[in-house]
């Protein structure tokens, strides 16, 4: 069993590979945070955690790891109106603010970004939210001087609500890596191996530009930006 959306680019895999196995997949999104997730598999409740998941430290201790088949930048998406207020009009203003300044980050409560956010930022309140939509709400509506996820979110807000250009800025972290792996339980090696192994001889990875690419629909569909 594995966690993810109804479509993407993570449920053609598993769809793929089940169907190449010729076993049935199942697909199962009761978990309310990463973090359940992962330890629910690392359990043994699920064969496979999947959906974008990052690769914090954390994760790879407990489950079998594959290798990252998207690579993707952290980003950030910013009240304009507070980064002015506080001189930023570059990146390096920008930078100086993020590092320093006692700002505001919303993201998703018990995910990987809420364990990198407090290294990150080191002067920033973070606030974790029960999910993206209350983050995405948080920033648009000003409660937050800015929400963190990796940039394939972030764009994907900004495509499907084009409007939010106007308050929010993008701002790509591009010296800090988000890539996402799958994840298998360590019950299930044999099925782990074949992951890894249908990963390396695809030779092909994800990028934010490629899933756009492929899943235009998704990314300029306001009922998905939130998910």
């Amino acid at each position: 069993m594995c966690q993810s959306v109804s479509q993407g680019s993570d449920i053609s895999f598993m769809r793929n590979l089940a169907s190449e196995l010729e076993l049935e997949v199942r697909f199962n999104r009761d978990s309310s945070r990463y973090d359940e997730l992962i330890a629910r598999t690392a359990l043994n409740e699920f064969d496979v955690a999947i959906g974008k998941l990052s690769t914090p430290m954390s994760r790879l201790k407990k489950l079998h790891t594959s290798p990252d088949y998207i690579l993707l930048k952290q980003a950030l998406l910013i009240d304009r109106t507070k980064l002015l207020a506080l001189g930023g009009k570059d990146a390096l203003s920008i930078q100086n603010i993020l590092k320093n300044e006692p700002i505001s980050i919303g993201l998703i409560g018990g995910s990987a970004h809420e364990r990198w956010a407090k290294i990150n930022f080191p002067n920033a309140e973070i606030i974790g939210y029960p999910s993206w939509t209350d983050a995405i709400n948080a920033v648009a509506t000003g409660e937050v001087f800015s929400i963190y996820r990796d940039e394939g979110e972030i764009k994907k807000i900004m495509l499907a609500q084009p409007q939010l250009s106007i308050k929010l800025k993008s701002v790509l972290l591009s010296d800090l890596d988000d890539n996402k792996a799958i994840y298998v339980s360590r019950a299930n090696p044999q099925l782990a191996e074949i992951i890894d192994r249908v990963l390396m001889d695809s030779k092909q990875v994800w990028t934010t530009d490629r899933l756009i690419d492929e899943f235009r629909d998704i990314y300029t569909d306001p009922a998905f930006a939130s998910k």
